[in-house]
């Protein structure tokens, strides 16, 4: 059964880039679609809101990567991310297919339950 998580997220400006956009930051995911843990993604953009839609193959797959302490590098451009996004004040709502939000703190840089 996959499991669909929604991200959306919102910007302040139009003079700011998505941290998706930035060079080197795009990456993150790839490493998931090539072992078929992550089924798609799906990006719309409307203004200074973005939304990405992320099908996954299950529940346990999705955890398993946002959870992974074993890959370095997804680590890194996870820090790169929040540090980013703390930066120039991107929010982000996630809201996966259990119920669950999840809402980005920028003064923590982490992600807390709504």
């Amino acid at each position: 059964m996959t499991y669909t998580v929604t991200k959306t997220y919102t910007k302040q400006d139009d003079a700011t880039f998505w941290p998706w956009e930035k060079d080197g930051y795009g990456d993150g995911l790839v490493k998931s679609l090539n072992d078929k843990k992550l089924v798609s993604v799906n990006l719309s953009e409307d203004g200074n809101t973005a939304t990405s839609t992320q099908v996954w193959s299950s529940k346990s797959d999705y955890e398993d990567v946002v959870k992974s302490k074993s890959d370095a590098a997804l680590k890194s451009l996870q820090e790169l991310w929040v540090t980013y996004m703390a930066l120039n004040n991107i929010s982000c709502r996630v809201v996966r297919d259990d119920g669950s939000i999840r809402v980005f703190n920028s003064s923590s840089q982490s992600f807390e339950a709504e």
